[in-house]
């Protein structure tokens, strides 16, 4: 049997994936997102690091 193939790309968002999703697979996404937050904190890799800014050297004034 003939086959056809073709490359696309197709681009969606964040809210149009959680927006698609039903209510079981939103209980999976957050598990997946408790689960990398908790090991973030573990980690305890602030974003001020990895930007290279330390808050307690920036002025507020």
């Amino acid at each position: 049997m003939p086959s056809i193939s073709k490359q696309f790309h197709l681009e969606v968002t964040v809210r149009q994936f959680l927006d698609a999703c039903d209510l079981v697979e939103l209980q999976e996404v957050r598990l997946l997102i408790d689960q990398k937050i908790r090991i973030k904190e573990a980690h305890k890799d602030p974003v001020w690091k990895r930007l290279g800014n330390n808050p307690k050297e920036v002025s507020h004034g």
